[in-house]
């Protein structure tokens, strides 16, 4: 069965945009709001570099979809969060690892948490958790979701000319090495902080 969130092939997005025209812009928006890989807005841009998608509106959509969304989970984290917390023991350790990151890389944090993979889920919700004044965040979320946006759909926009295939391959390598560096940022973190005590 196709899922529209889960979406792989320029293929299935082109067949999306002739069977559903705008709709498209919808579909991306709920993507953004849902979720952080990097494939959906690589291939919009790609399609936005084709003339099936309007190009303005494509990183306007995505950066829309993934501000909001991590204003709601700022919230639940402001309203709900230590229970969440407390009630589910899976999200102890990446809840952890978060606000180790945030308490020592505040900025850097709340701008970069959307590029590493499964970070997302957790990191606005941590960020709310904190004492962080929510004008604040949302400045900040603003811009970390102008960078996502504009680095995903800017990129397939500019890659336009090579194959889906290449496409594919370099959000696969680049969701990878991203998911290298927050690991090894995580674990010197840690080291550290065991040093410390």
């Amino acid at each position: 069965m196709f899922d529209p969130l889960g979406l792989i092939s320029l293929d299935q997005l082109m067949a999306l945009i002739a069977t559903h025209g705008d709709a498209i812009y919808v579909l991306g928006f709920t993507f953004a709001l849902a979720r952080s890989g990097f494939l959906p807005p690589l291939l919009a841009g790609y399609a936005a570099h084709q003339g099936a998608l309007e190009p303005a509106l494509t990183f306007a959509v995505f950066w829309g979809g993934s501000w909001l969304g991590d204003e709601i989970r700022f919230y639940i984290g402001r309203r709900w969060g230590r229970a969440i917390v407390t009630r589910f023991e899976i999200l102890h350790r990446p809840i952890e690892i978060a606000f180790g990151l945030l308490d020592r890389y505040p900025l850097l944090f709340i701008l970069s948490y959307r590029f590493a993979r499964g970070m997302r889920s957790v990191a606005a919700m941590v960020v709310g958790m904190t004492e962080l004044i929510w004008a604040r965040f949302t400045g900040l979320n603003l811009i970390g979701a102008a960078l996502w946006a504009g680095i995903f759909t800017g990129a397939g926009y500019s890659l336009g000319h090579v194959s889906e295939a290449v496409l594919g391959d370099a959000a696969n390598k680049a969701t990878l090495a991203l998911l290298a560096l927050f690991l090894l940022a995580g674990w010197l973190l840690t080291r550290r902080a065991q040093a410390t005590r």
